[in-house]
């Protein structure tokens, strides 16, 4: 089968397979296939792959198609567990294929669309557009905060986890490596030099020109610094990896971005937010190192605005080890982020065990959102009702605590159970735990009131959160994420008598 041939039988819109498993296939060109896991799904159960991306060498779909064609193979050869269970060698191994064993990890994916090229089957179309699979209601999945954090042990995927993030011709997504010598914001957005001479302005981390991409982005769709929520959708989302984010301070270097952060805003007139990167006498000099012209639309109108702000569309994922080399994160920055755990470890990617237990994190949201207030959301009034009396419960456990949370985390856990309308109570909860109250909480026995021989206290801070999490969790507890990272706090304080959420 020809690329073009290939092409022609794989229509934007197919779905493959049914129920929780299901794929919708996205997008194709030469060099990749992407297809992504279907709502539908997600609203069966919580396991499914709803959001999950799919990026797949289309070289990988003829060469296997050729070897069904040929009879090397049957299309059940492509399972893995089909294989193991009859001692047979990896797939491309058998075939002599020079593609990666990690993309195997996704066999009942290529299964599925072999299957399909294979019986000639038409397929199953969606019934909506592409566009609006994954934005019902306007807002149903998408981000609620273009801020991540993402934790876990070395070499789990996190930085390759954005870069799948990429779109085809888009320039979308930068890596910048965190220096450990960064103090202060100019570090990351670079400053005008006046030993050279001329004066010119200098940014080695290529931050600000990326911002100036997200904007021309934005301007494709709306030509204006103000776009309405309507027009957000139709912009590709940026992305930009601070990789071993916590390698320098934090606090001390993304100090502009974390308090610009807070004062964007999106209302029936617009979106709003201070420059990030401003300039006044210096206007002219950054306008060169950045290579726009000075009567460039764009470059007018970020003058008018005294400075950069935050592209609408721009998402910072900051990569987050801890160890001796790294620095911690204070409540100010867990405060302003929403912190995803990377820790699962599935063997089966490359032909070993598959994962039993707790599934590999599958972010759910996918999409940008255009709303920073909750209140202005509609929400599912119980599911309201019971993201609110557990995080009234959290103040009453840890209260006269420095682990109480404010009006920002209520917000923003609020603004996630918006997100994730459609799923079941238990696991709008978990997200809400693991991302905005878990990473929170931090300490040793003294500071988080463990019970010692002869002392009065019963019970811990983590033993009082566990009982009451487990009556709201109900059936869903011992599968949910939440109790095994608390379980993990709770060993961690018992035998070393400190603990916290990071790994």
């Amino acid at each position: 089968m020809t690329f073009q041939e290939f092409q022609s039988r794989m229509k934007i819109g197919t779905v493959f397979g049914d129920g929780v498993r299901a794929y919708v296939l996205e997008s194709v060109s030469a060099e990749l296939v992407t297809l992504r896991g279907t709502p539908e799904g997600k609203r069966q159960t919580s396991g499914s792959t709803i959001g999950s991306r799919r990026m797949i060498p289309t070289e990988i779909f003829l060469d296997l198609f050729s070897a069904i064609v040929s009879g090397k193979i049957s299309v059940k050869d492509v399972n893995r567990k089909y294989r193991r269970d009859r001692g047979l060698r990896p797939l491309f191994e058998e075939l002599g294929l020079d593609h990666d064993p990690f993309l195997l990890g996704y066999d009942s994916t290529i299964e599925k669309v072999l299957h399909f090229l294979s019986t000639g089957e038409q397929g199953t179309l969606a019934l909506e557009p592409i566009s609006q699979l994954w934005s019902d209601s306007g807002v149903g999945y998408t981000l609620p905060k273009p801020f991540l954090l993402l934790a876990g042990i070395s070499g789990t995927g996190k930085t390759w986890w954005v870069l799948e993030r990429e779109v085809s011709g888009k320039g979308n997504v930068k890596v910048i490596p965190v220096r450990p010598d960064w103090h202060e914001p100019s570090d990351l957005l670079g400053y005008v030099s006046r030993i050279s001479n001329p004066s010119r302005y200098v940014s080695s981390t290529g931050f600000p020109s990326f911002l100036v991409a997200a904007w021309r982005e934005c301007w494709s769709v709306s030509a204006t610094l103000a776009p309405v929520r309507d027009s957000l959708p139709s912009m590709t989302p940026f992305w930009v990896c601070l990789d071993e984010m916590n390698l320098a301070p934090v606090e001390q270097y993304f100090a502009d971005y974390l308090s610009v952060l807070e004062r964007r805003t999106w209302s029936e007139s617009g979106y709003c937010c201070p420059p990030l990167l401003g300039f006044d006498a210096d206007a002219d000099l950054v306008r060169q190192g950045l290579g726009l012209e000075a009567k460039d639309p764009l470059w007018l109108a970020f003058v008018q605005a005294g400075g950069i702000p935050l592209p609408p569309n721009l998402v910072v994922v900051g990569t987050v080890n801890m160890d001796e080399t790294t620095h911690g994160f204070s409540r100010k920055v867990l405060d302003r982020a929403l912190t995803v755990e990377f820790d699962a470890v599935d063997f089966s990617k490359y032909g070993g065990t598959p994962l039993d237990g707790v599934p590999p994190t599958e972010l759910p949201w996918i999409g940008l959102s255009a709303y920073t207030d909750a209140n202005t959301l509609p929400a599912d009034p119980s599911t309201k009702e019971a993201v609110l009396s557990l995080l009234e419960s959290w103040n009453a456990i840890l209260d006269q605590t420095a682990f109480r949370i404010a009006y920002r985390t209520i917000n923003e856990s609020l603004l996630i159970a918006a997100s994730l309308e459609g799923e079941h109570e238990a696991g709008t909860l978990d997200w809400v735990v693991m991302t905005k109250l878990l990473p929170r909480l931090e300490g040793d026995e003294e500071k988080l009131l463990a019970p010692r021989k002869g002392a009065e206290v019963e019970q811990s801070f983590l033993d009082r959160l566990e009982i009451d999490w487990q009556s709201r969790f109900g059936d869903s507890w011992q599968a949910s994420r939440t109790c095994r990272k608390l379980q993990f706090m709770k060993n961690r304080l018992t035998h070393s008598g400190f603990t916290s959420f990071w790994p």
